[in-house]
């Protein structure tokens, strides 16, 4: 259904990119993107220009409860930051993403084609804070990290999706992804990819289910379409054999 793995370029991930939001988000309005004249304030890297030219301003699905002005900017996790927030620092890099918790922040250079990303800040594996914030390459290619992004944003910000739920290995859903190879399209993989929470693959299933798995942990969204999703996925997270208020060792 996407071809976001087998992109040759970045216009064509870019573009598989902007095809996946219009499948989850619905169809795309002409205020969801950001003005030229907006845009020309900015020196931003061409793959971060064609996202904010195509969704820089596209909101949350509606009905959703969560105050959030656009889909991709993050709450529980990670922000790309909206086009007012973006920064050109005096080391002459872009700053444009930021740690839920703004510990560390994402860095590009302006006015290239598909840079880099770096993190600089603290991360959670240090031994120290002392010094100034280290710097760890996240991305050779911007694109790629958008579409983790927002790939990651949709499937776990409750603004974006029907229902969501966590499974373990043991679980229904693991023994799905197995059996069902027809219905279930592997859409991304986070090879290469170096920022906290951002790692394994995603799936796509065929009646509108996004899976994230990650080691033998298991997340999954259901598109906005779905409302009544979540019967469903509680009997996907629960292990054969179990019912509800059973011991967690049973």
């Amino acid at each position: 259904m996407f071809r976001l793995l087998t992109a040759q370029n970045t216009q064509q991930r870019m573009d598989e990119l902007a095809r996946f939001i219009e499948y989850w988000y619905g169809r795309r309005q002409a205020d969801y993107g950001e003005s030229d004249e907006r845009l020309a304030r900015y020196p931003l890297p061409a793959s971060l220009r064609r996202f904010h030219a195509f969704a820089g301003r596209w909101p949350p699905p509606p009905n959703t409860p969560h105050d959030v002005q656009f889909f991709y900017a993050g709450a529980a996790g990670h922000h790309l930051q909206p086009l007012d927030y973006i920064k050109l620092r005096p080391d002459g890099r872009l700053e444009f993403f930021m740690e839920y918790q703004g510990d560390w922040v994402g860095l590009t250079l302006p006015r290239e084609a598909d840079p880099p990303v770096w993190l600089e800040g603290h991360f959670e594996d240090e031994v120290s804070y002392s010094g100034p914030p280290p710097t760890r390459l996240a991305c050779d290619s911007l694109s790629r990290f958008l579409v983790t992004h927002c790939l990651f944003t949709t499937l776990y910000e409750g603004s974006n999706c029907a229902a969501m739920a966590f499974a373990q290995a043991d679980s229904p859903v693991a023994a799905f992804l197995h059996a069902n190879p027809s219905k279930v399209e592997k859409i991304w993989d986070c090879t290469g990819i170096q920022c906290p929470w951002y790692s394994g693959s995603i799936y796509l299933v065929s009646e509108g289910v996004l899976i994230h798995q990650a080691d033998n942990t298991y997340a999954f969204a259901a598109h906005p379409s779905l409302p009544g999703a979540a019967p469903l996925f509680e009997r996907l997270k629960k292990p054969p054999g179990r019912q509800a208020g059973d011991s967690p060792n049973k």
